[in-house]
């Protein structure tokens, strides 16, 4: 079964900070990987509860893109047919639920 995979306002958000982050529109290889993020997001559309639950919330699930120094946790909510991407930071950054 398809999921949609729907990304929210924090999400896009946050996205676009860590495009400007890495540089995405002068690199060629900042932008490649960009989309590699944004592909693995919607890749969530196939098996979203393949990813493991957050420590803060059991509801939360987190999607590890990256390698080494700039791993990004992309969290987000599996509903009966819809993934909702709530927020992408950096692996070492405390998720504060607002659910």
């Amino acid at each position: 079964m398809a999921y949609v995979v729907r990304v929210t306002t924090h999400a896009t958000r946050d996205l676009a900070l860590i495009f400007e982050a890495i540089h995405g529109e002068s690199s060629e290889a900042a932008f490649k990987w960009y989309l590699g993020l944004k592909e693995a997001i919607f890749s969530l559309e196939g098996q979203p509860n393949r990813c493991s639950q957050t420590p803060e919330d059991a509801k939360l699930r987190f999607l590890l893109y990256g390698c080494t120094r700039r791993v990004y946790r992309v969290i987000y909510r599996v509903t009966e047919k819809r993934a909702n991407a709530w927020t992408c930071c950096t692996s070492g950054t405390a998720l504060v639920s607002n659910s």
